[in-house]
Parts: C-alpha cells; sequence; structure tokens
C-alpha cells in the first residue's frame, strides 16, 4: 500500500517537471552570448594587468642588469694591503655578485613570462569578443529573414 502511494507521488511529480519544462521560457539570446563575452572581459582584465606589471617590473630588472654590468667592468678598487686580503676581498665581492646577477636575472625572465602570459590571455580575450560579435551578427541575420 506505500509502495503504490510512493508510485502515485512520482508519477505526480514527473508530470509536474514535464509541465514546468514546458512552460517555462527559454534563456534569453543575449544571456547565452554573456558566455563568451564575460570570460572574455575576465581574461581581457586580467591579460593587461600582467601584460603592465610584466613591462613594469622587466624595465626595473634590466636597469638593475644595466647597473650590474657597470659595476663589473669598472677595477675593483681594493685598498693598498697585502696580497693574500686582496684576494680574498675580491672572491667575497665575485661571489655577491655573481649571486646578484642569477637573481636578478631570474627575475628578469620571470616578468617577462607574466608579460606573454598577459599578451596570450589578451588574445585568448579578443578571440572570444569576435566569436560573440559573429554569432550576435548571425542571430540578427536570422531574425531580420
Amino acid at each position: 500500500m506505500v509502495a503504490a502511494k510512493n508510485s502515485n507521488l512520482d508519477s505526480f511529480s514527473e508530470s509536474e517537471k514535464d509541465l514546468n519544462r514546458e512552460t517555462s521560457p527559454s534563456p534569453h539570446p543575449q544571456l547565452k552570448l554573456a558566455r563568451l563575452f564575460v570570460p572574455g572581459a575576465f581574461l581581457l582584465i586580467l591579460g593587461l594587468g600582467n601584460i603592465g606589471v610584466g613591462h613594469y617590473k622587466t624595465a626595473e630588472y634590466q636597469e638593475l642588469m644595466q647597473d650590474l654590468s657597470v659595476v663589473a667592468n669598472e677595477e675593483a678598487k681594493l685598498p693598498v694591503s697585502s696580497p693574500l686580503k686582496r684576494i680574498e676581498l675580491a672572491e667575497v665581492k665575485n661571489e655577491r655578485f655573481e649571486e646578484s646577477l642569477t637573481k636578478a636575472r631570474a627575475r628578469l625572465d620571470f616578468y617577462s613570462l607574466v608579460s606573454f602570459g598577459g599578451k596570450l590571455m589578451s588574445a585568448l580575450s579578443f578571440i572570444l569578443f569576435a566569436a560573440t560579435s559573429f554569432i550576435f551578427v548571425i542571430r540578427k541575420r536570422n531574425e531580420s529573414i
């Protein structure tokens, strides 16, 4: 008896679902276009931000690299002291210089990659905008016919 009541309720709920499907309005066509437009706008904003940060930081680290190369080309001004002391000071200076140069190169490469990623995101956003525009034009043409 309980099973019969459940089957009646199930058939009623299925017919109600069918009724709701038939009467519910279909999504507005403009909302379907938003599925391409919103990610495109999001990618454009992120891409432009990455390009800006990448260019700013790349210029900063390129300037640092130039400053480091100027320092490397200058002769070390070591005080006149024993040859052993001058060799020790030169080794410490070279180690610090190489460490700074390596860090600067790594950061320069990283921010160049950030800038490239921003360009890639911007290009993808323009592709999405073009697809959105293409779909919009086709729909307008089909509506006018």
